[in-house]
């Protein structure tokens, strides 16, 4: 499963002199990313848990666990990096 996370694209980040440049750059990991979540699928037994991440700054995250039959997969976001809102831009399951 692959998920591309918001990671601030709407800003600059580049090597500058420029200090009105700089003031706008966030350096370390940008505010919107998703930092705790977990993924879950859901089976005949209910949601069950597949990946659990804590401290994420990476905008795409791919994950590998064992095959299963599922009718519904959900991220839930338990924290970001500082903003109030959680943007996942994409989830790709494959078998």
């Amino acid at each position: 499963m692959q998920l591309i996370f918001d990671t601030g694209f709407e800003r600059p980040l580049t090597l500058t002199h420029s200090d009105q440049f700089n003031e706008r750059i966030v350096r370390g990991p940008q505010p919107e990313t998703v930092r705790d979540y977990r993924v879950e699928v859901e089976t005949d037994d209910g949601w069950m848990p597949v990946a659990r991440v804590s401290g994420n700054y990476q905008r795409r995250r791919v994950h590998d666990f064992e095959s299963c039959v599922t009718s519904a997969v959900r991220v839930v976001v338990e924290a970001t990096n500082g903003d109030e809102q959680a943007r996942v831009f994409e989830l790709r399951a494959y078998q």
